[in-house]
């Protein structure tokens, strides 16, 4: 094939292209399973243009392996999160707090924490101090307190603490 202007945009390379560019975009999507079906996609025109415009069986072998492992994780993830059910305070909590995880992940978090109920007056977290856990509220409400004085209120579906959890640095103001 010569490189030439005609040849780089011939009908031919112009699925070429599209190809690539499919796989382009699926690298940009934040959602897994799209991001999967892009590249299911790509292969699929990557294998027309192997066929047809290359006839390169190297590439037609790799493109299929391509989609067919895909295909199997698009499986894999689909039956993970079908099995993972939630009561309904885990629910609430899982897909307000965290709406972009699987489902499989929301129950690894679930794992790791515990449900507990706060008597009125306990202390979840002080500034100045290490975070040990992030406090999800899910009924009532709690009073955000600097100095003795109310700067704010936490509802139900807020979550108290920050990520400082993760480092064991102590809160911030």
């Amino acid at each position: 094939m010569e490189l030439t202007l005609d040849s780089a945009l011939s009908a031919g390379a112009l699925v070429g292209h599209l190809s690539y560019l499919l796989l382009v975009i699926s690298m940009v999507m934040r959602v897994m399973w799209v991001l999967r079906v892009l590249v299911i996609l790509s292969a699929f025109v990557a294998i027309a243009y192997d066929l047809i415009w290359l006839k390169d069986p190297v590439g037609v072998f790799w493109e299929s392996l391509l989609v067919i492992v895909n295909i199997v994780q698009l499986a894999v993830t689909y039956s993970q999160n079908r099995f993972h059910k939630f009561d309904n305070l885990e629910s609430s909590f899982v897909h307000s707090a965290f709406p972009g995880l699987s489902n499989t992940l929301k129950r690894k978090i679930l794992r790791n924490g515990c449900w507990e109920r706060a008597a009125p007056g306990t202390e979840l977290t002080k500034a100045g101090e290490p975070v040990t856990q992030l406090v999800y509220i899910a009924d009532g409400e709690v009073e955000i307190t600097v100095n003795d004085n109310i700067v704010g209120y936490c509802r139900k579906g807020d979550l108290i603490g920050e990520l400082t959890v993760l480092s064991a640095n102590p809160a911030v103001l």
